[in-house]
């Protein structure tokens, strides 16, 4: 390859570098800029007695009368230890 092919190559990946960084910089101060319809609420979840701690979620729903029903199963380092008696539905 040629010097100047190397040269017209870097300047074809410099300029394709730039476009992207000014592309994602647009896009995140668009994402900054939007207000969210969502709010925290501090300690709305309360785990039912004799269940420490979720496992993994794998779905959610809620219920005709607004209730939030998950449906969850093992730890990402045991599916066993100590979960033998823990409901895998938890409203």
């Amino acid at each position: 390859m040629s010097h100047t092919d190397r040269a017209g190559l870097a300047l074809v990946a410099a300029l394709v570098a730039t476009t992207m960084i000014i592309t994602t910089s647009a896009q995140a101060q668009g994402a900054q800029s939007q207000e969210s319809a969502y709010r925290l609420v501090e300690g709305w979840a309360q785990l039912p007695d004799g269940v420490e701690a979720w496992g993994q979620t794998i779905g959610v729903e809620i219920d005709s009368d607004g209730n939030l029903w998950v449906f969850h199963r093992c730890f990402s380092t045991s599916c066993n230890a100590g979960r033998e008696d823990v409901t895998p539905v938890l409203k």
